[in-house]
């Protein structure tokens, strides 16, 4: 059994059928037809039954289709492995507060034992502190919205939304969804006045509230996550953040609410959009370990991160 056996058949039960699948992966139908026949002779079993407009996989097609992958998957890794071992020097890693949620220890040790021959430094990044440039400043960036308004590599980590934390004597109902118009009834932290412009517009929801003029700002202004946690304690406001606070910070005296508008609030990892090789290795390995590691921190399954690319 050959590596591109196993990868021909994979690639035609991905793309349903042999022709679609020569036009994603640029090999010819007739190459990927005999790699797979000679795949189904060594094991001795059929795995795909030819249909009107696709295949169907056999049982033992289906069987097959894990182990196939993990082998695939396996190779690979140890191909980027061997790649990374080449890799020398520093790398410093910003990380905005919070870092990557329940994911930041698994990541920091997994990128630091993958690239034996680097030495990553991790640098906090204070909400005051943030601008657009920041990556100029750092190899790396970790970070929840607001992300920088340029271009840069993006890789995602992974995927959240805003939630409303509150105390029960806000709403005593004890919600789990609210709408944005029912959140901005109550009363909310203000963030502290040296927080930049860019982050305060972002969580103080401006941007999908046409400036929100009607925010009921209450108590002393916060300026990170515990001070926010704080706040919210004291009985007085509630405060917008990502799900993963929810998460990292939950305590039995407050609740939790997703927002119904559902707006993004994952976390990424960030770079500047030609970065030096090594950097790009590391984005390729963060977001192996997001898919790896990532169901097992977070309790559950991870959507899909798309791979790193340019972005706006």
């Amino acid at each position: 059994m050959e590596l591109r056996q196993v990868q021909a058949f994979l690639a035609v039960a991905e793309h349903g059928g042999f022709r679609r699948a020569a036009a994603r992966t640029y090999v010819s139908q007739p190459a990927l037809s005999a790699q797979v026949r000679d795949l189904e002779r060594t094991l001795g079993v059929t795995l795909l039954v030819r249909r009107p407009g696709g295949v169907e996989l056999t049982p033992a097609g289906a069987a097959l289709l894990g182990p196939a992958q993990h082998l695939v998957d396996a190779v690979e890794s140890a191909r980027r492995t061997a790649a990374n071992l080449r890799h020398t020097g520093t790398v410093t890693v910003g990380l905005m507060p919070g870092g990557a949620a329940e994911l930041t220890t698994p990541l920091l040790t997994g990128l630091a034992s993958r690239f034996p021959g680097v030495r990553v430094v991790v640098r906090d990044v204070e909400l005051r502190t943030w601008h657009d440039d920041l990556c100029d400043e750092l190899d790396l960036l970790v970070a929840s919205p607001p992300w920088p308004d340029r271009e840069l590599l993006v890789t995602e980590l992974l995927e959240d939304e805003v939630v409303l934390a509150y105390p029960w004597n806000l709403l005593p109902e004890r919600p789990g969804v609210i709408s944005l118009e029912d959140a901005l009834r109550l009363p909310l932290a203000d963030l502290a006045p040296e927080t930049g412009p860019s982050v305060t517009r972002f969580w103080t929801l401006a941007w999908l509230t046409n400036g929100a003029g009607d925010y009921r700002r209450a108590g002393p202004p916060v300026g990170g996550l515990e001070q926010t946690r704080d706040a919210i304690l004291s009985g007085a406001v509630g405060a917008f953040g990502p799900g993963w606070v929810a998460r990292v910070l939950a305590s039995p005296e407050y609740g939790t609410a997703r927002l119904v508008e559902r707006p993004a609030a994952g976390v990424r990892l960030l770079s500047r959009p030609h970065p030096p090789e090594v950097v790009q290795a590391m984005h390729v390995e963060a977001r192996h370990i997001a898919r790896e590691i990532g169901p097992w921190v977070l309790g559950s399954p991870l959507d899909p991160a798309p791979g790193g690319g340019v972005s706006p």
